[in-house]
């Protein structure tokens, strides 16, 4: 029978593919058989050595799908929940970061237009796929005032 990784082995390997939260971590190791002193100890020194920083996940999630894609912030407050991110914190991020994430939104709703349109979508069937997308009517109305000024 083969000799499994050590924990903080495996847990550089595992974080090397993209970066996880403490809670996403966690779950992988013990899921993977570690024991809780294994997994508190590898977690300790990951920690410390910022390889697992909430905080700064939650940063580059937020400017990766809302701010650059402009995906709706209510689909990825939820994701970001999902992975552990503290309730407190993300509102604090939301709160930093909410002239860029309403220009990201905006961005992200015009694009989904232009989508829509494409596929000969107009009026209330844009607004309801929109609104399904997790995208609030205030935005979408934003959006197409923008459109219309650009027009």
């Amino acid at each position: 029978m083969p000799q499994k990784k050590p924990c903080i082995d495996y847990a550089y390997y595992y974080l090397s593919r993209f970066p996880k939260t403490e809670k996403e971590l966690r779950a992988k190791l013990y899921e993977k058989g570690y024991t809780d002193v294994e997994v508190e100890s590898a977690m300790e020194l990951l920690i410390r050595d910022g390889y697992v920083d909430d905080e700064q996940f939650a940063r580059m999630y937020l400017e990766s799908e809302v701010i650059k894609k402009g995906k709706p912030l209510w689909t990825i407050r939820g994701k970001l929940l999902q992975k552990g991110i503290d309730n407190r914190l993300l509102e604090w991020l939301i709160a930093e970061y909410e002239d860029d994430i309403a220009d990201g939104t905006l961005t992200g709703i015009l694009k989904e237009i232009d989508k829509l349109k494409a596929r000969g979508l107009d009026g209330f069937d844009i607004a309801q796929k929109l609104i399904r997308k997790g995208y609030k009517i205030q935005q979408i109305k934003k959006a197409l005032a923008k459109r219309e000024e650009e027009e």
